[in-house]
């Protein structure tokens, strides 16, 4: 399964654009690892999902934060409870196993989450500022 990330996702700031393409990336091989039963594997890449996801809402944030922009409250809260649900399917992990993943439905839900943050909440970013890169 290929969670796909497109340019129509760009928000046109280079380093925020490479973030959201390997998160895609990552929740792909999370859904493949869940989908043939490898908890190990599953597990480790939910960490390391988790890790780049506060990575890049820090970067998305602090573009926000430095633009005065009124979507930053909105913005923040949607990430929090991204990684809110990763803790859940995290722990979900740990006490079943990979085959709680299709009782969470995560490859919808998290696909979905993906979706709409990136291709509508984060138009905000290209309404901040002009695209630049970040350290």
């Amino acid at each position: 399964m290929h969670i796909g990330w497109n340019q129509p996702l760009s928000t046109g700031h280079e380093a925020i654009d490479s973030l959201q393409l390997e998160l895609f990336r990552r929740v792909t091989q999370l859904v493949e690892a869940a989908r043939d039963e490898r908890a190990p594997e599953a597990r480790a890449h939910v960490a390391r999902l988790s890790e780049l996801a506060r990575h890049l809402f820090e970067s998305e944030e602090q573009i926000l934060r430095e633009a005065g922009s009124a979507s930053l409250e909105r913005h923040a809260s949607e990430h929090q409870r991204f990684l809110a649900d990763l803790a859940v399917v995290s722990a979900e992990l740990g006490r079943r196993g990979p085959g709680a993943l299709a009782d969470l439905q995560v490859a919808r839900h998290v696909t979905a989450w993906l979706e709409a943050h990136v291709g509508q909440t984060d138009r905000d970013l290209d309404r901040a500022v002009a695209p630049t890169a970040l350290a």
